[in-house]
């Protein structure tokens, strides 16, 4: 939602979706790797202000090709938080990557998700519209 152009990202002067140091944040990047694939995927790069010294500090982080990646059921309770709320909005909002998400397939996930953190008041209302959504679909 938030694009920032690529001359702006050191122009402090610029909107570009800040948080506040309270608040954490997860960034999702849908990619699709050659299955030949090799080396790198590219570079990530982020700028904050750190909250101590109120300097601005930059950081980039290289994203290596992991033939061998952990499937989506297998991959870190974070990760799967992540992905499935991000495939949850795809699918309300519609289009092609909405209609790529199985809802059966991401069951097993949200109720492991549940199982893991069941006081977990956010978590448990996207459980909550995840269901709602599995209703509507039948």
């Amino acid at each position: 939602k938030h694009r920032l152009r690529e001359e702006d990202f050191r122009n402090d002067a610029v909107d570009a979706a800040e948080i506040s140091s309270e608040e954490a944040a997860v960034a999702l990047y849908e990619i699709e790797a050659l299955p030949q694939g090799g080396g790198e995927l590219g570079e990530v790069f982020v700028r904050f202000r750190d909250a101590g010294t109120k300097e601005m500090v930059e950081r980039s982080w290289t994203l290596p090709f992991e033939p061998r990646a952990a499937a989506f059921d297998r991959a870190s309770p974070s990760l799967q938080l992540a992905g499935t709320a991000a495939s949850l909005a795809e699918k309300l909002r519609g289009g092609p990557a909405g209609d790529r998400v199985d809802l059966d397939a991401l069951a097993p996930i949200v109720n492991a998700l549940r199982a893991r953190r069941p006081d977990d008041k956010r978590l448990q209302d996207l459980v909550t519209l995840f269901e709602q959504m599995r209703r509507m679909k039948q």
